[in-house]
């Protein structure tokens, strides 16, 4: 379900309308993952937003305004965790996938950018493991 409270955010309403479609299909597309981050090509990004090829670059440059990063064939949607529920479970999920990361250059920025959100997973487990200080654990983020 899409949040209409996007709309109201400054972000997103110096957004071009192109802009603001490719905003919500690297949001919504069937390859982005619960850590935000998709893998595509400029050709299929074109097909299913019927988006012009050319106009692809111009429009990720625009997106970076909206924290929407592109390097290559990766998008990463920088605030897709943060805008998503927070349960124990999705964020296990989280973890679990950025830890399988080939990218950990990539992964390790994800879990910076997303320490709040992350780092309360962290401490919970701790706490099952009956653990209370972060020198008995080393954890990378």
């Amino acid at each position: 379900m899409i949040d209409t409270d996007i709309w109201c955010k400054p972000k997103i309403q110096k957004l071009s309308k192109d802009a603001k479609l490719l905003y919500l299909y690297c949001c919504f597309n069937k390859q982005c993952q619960a850590t935000g981050i998709s893998e595509m090509t400029d050709e299929t990004i074109a097909f299913e937003t019927k988006l012009d090829l050319e106009d692809l670059p111009d429009l990720f440059k625009e997106l970076e305004k909206a924290d929407i990063k592109r390097l290559d064939d990766t998008i990463w949607v920088k605030k897709f965790i943060k805008n998503q529920a927070k349960s124990p479970k999705f964020i296990t999920h989280i973890v679990r996938m950025l830890d399988g990361m080939s990218d950990q250059v990539l992964a390790n920025k994800v879990r910076e950018y997303n320490r709040d959100c992350l780092g309360g997973f962290t401490q919970l487990n701790r706490l099952k493991a009956g653990k209370t200080s972060d020198e008995e654990e080393n954890l990378p983020y």
